[in-house]
């Protein structure tokens, strides 16, 4: 339609205002004046009876009878013969491909842009939504039969059911393949059967793939276990295309299933892929009697490891000198997790340290590196007589600080609160750092010790702190610290100082 800034229509050829176009071609529009002079008369080229058609047209001319007779959707191309939903370019559109041409616009539920935009007054939505939102409110999965259908109401448990699993009035039908009766009504088959024909099916053309006799037969008798195995397992056909690769690397690498007996799996895959792979590893165990021995997964997991750390610092300084010493451990008949241990402790010091080509270290930088990962001390002795018999280092390890020469905790503790009085001064020292040197002192802790009502009882040449339940005799270099403390305790729960009368002698 062709509108000026008025909003009011006009003819293409003259421009004057229209109400309605005598014709329209190839989005144009036409009055009635201009229309048999632009529209010359013609005789139709299918069936010569006269017609119109454009002056410029390079098309033979055809009566509009003969152009709905022939005229197809540009899309789908299917016949046009009654009214088109829609004109591209003059050209027909039937209905159903019209929704393909509208402009895309956002569903006013999900914001997501949309062709496919509609009402839905029965449920109470008189906004535009898009199918997906429309849906989820009309279809679910029915409770019953587990198809996909409109919701034709709720089971006593809440689950929604489709029309044909209605309570009272359900619906059935007998599987075509094997007669196992099924909810909901139609000519479905059931699972174990649709897995069967589909897993056949993929196996005949998969072993076309298969060079070996022995691997083809194998990858048959695999899909025959799963079926005894998980026949109604939804998916079982692409579980069982998952595993197609497994039985193709065994096809290329071992010519005899005989191969596989012990750990000739090992040879050919890793352990993580066996792990990937657990289905077919169980169907050879009972195919041919393979049995993995665990040792020599953990012999090869650790190997891996091994080849993934010298890989891991190929690119620094030190590889050649790592992968020397994991050759030397392997030559003095150390475990292969043990290697892999030093290996790791090695690496870790030649890339923390940034210690060059030559893999030594002077003491400075191993003592660094001890103070920080001080559980890497016993991995790193190998790594050192690795240097000096082999390198010719001159380098030793640091003693280890003992522990036998540290300070109880309690006491370190109590050595830094002293060293704060000391520095402030008794008489200056805050009240509740007194409090805590005696708490810890004597074993208490803090709330609970300045929670109660203490006594400071002296009796002769003796002082105890005293409450109800305990009584504490004060050690002499303690006294005066705690008289400070009880001077300054306030409340009802503050210390008091009394004096106690010395003990009658009995003669």
């Amino acid at each position: 339609m062709s509108t000026d800034f008025k909003g009011q229509r006009y003819c293409d050829e003259c421009g004057r205002t229209i109400v309605k176009a005598h014709r329209l071609f190839k989005g144009a529009e036409y009055c009635s004046s201009c229309y048999p002079r632009v529209f010359i008369p013609l005789p139709c080229a299918r069936c010569a009876r006269p017609t119109r058609t454009h002056r410029h047209a390079t098309a033979e001319p055809t009566c509009r009878q003969c152009e709905q007779e022939t005229r197809k959707c540009i899309r789908c191309e299917r016949p046009v013969q009654q009214k088109a939903a829609r004109l591209m370019d003059g050209r027909p559109v039937c209905g159903s491909c019209a929704p393909y041409f509208r402009q895309p616009e956002p569903c006013t539920w999900c914001g997501i842009d949309s062709i496919h935009l509609s009402r839905a007054p029965r449920l109470g939505i008189g906004e535009k939504i898009c199918n997906t939102c429309r849906n989820k409110l009309t279809h679910r999965s029915c409770g019953t039969c587990r198809r996909y259908r409109p919701v034709a109401g709720l089971l006593p448990d809440g689950k929604p059911h489709c029309e044909a699993c209605t309570p009272g009035a359900e619906h059935a039908h007998a599987c075509s393949g094997c007669g196992l009766m099924l909810a909901g009504s139609g000519q479905g088959r059931c699972t174990a059967c649709l897995n069967r024909e589909r897993i056949v099916r993929d196996t005949a053309v998969q072993v076309l793939a298969l060079e070996r006799d022995w691997s083809r037969l194998a990858y048959q008798d695999f899909g025959q276990w799963l079926l005894a195995e998980q026949a109604d397992k939804p998916h079982l056909a692409k579980l069982f295309a998952r595993h197609f690769p497994f039985f193709a690397r065994l096809d290329a690498a071992i010519a005899d299933a005989r191969a596989l007996h012990g750990n000739g799996l090992l040879e050919t895959f890793n352990v993580a892929e066996l792990r990937k792979h657990v289905l077919p590893v169980r169907f050879l165990a009972s195919y041919v009697g393979v049995a993995l021995d665990e040792a020599a997964k953990i012999e090869q997991v650790e190997r891996s490891r091994i080849t993934e750390k010298l890989l891991a610092s190929r690119r620094g300084p030190c590889a050649a000198v790592l992968k020397r010493y994991v050759g030397w451990l392997d030559e003095q008949g150390t475990p292969t997790r043990t290697i892999r241990l030093y290996l790791t402790a090695a690496s870790q010091l030649c890339e923390g340290e940034g210690i060059g080509e030559s893999g030594e270290c002077n003491d400075a930088q191993l003592q660094h590196f001890l103070r920080r990962h001080p559980g890497s001390r016993a991995s790193l002795f190998r790594w050192l007589t690795f240097g000096r018999m082999v390198l010719g280092w001159n380098l030793t390890m640091p003693p280890s600080s003992s522990s036998k020469d540290r300070l109880p905790r309690t006491v370190r503790d109590l050595s830094v609160l002293m060293t704060k009085i000391e520095r402030v001064g008794l008489d200056q020292a805050p009240h509740g750092l007194l409090e805590r040197v005696i708490a810890k002192a004597f074993g208490f802790p803090v709330k609970r010790f300045s929670a109660r009502p203490w006594h400071v009882i002296e009796r002769g040449d003796e002082i105890h702190l005293s409450d109800e339940e305990d009584t504490i005799r004060v050690p002499e270099p303690m006294w005066h610290l705690v008289k400070v403390w009880a001077s300054r305790s306030k409340g009802p729960k503050s210390a008091q100082l009394t004096r106690a009368a010395p003990p009658r002698r009995i003669l």
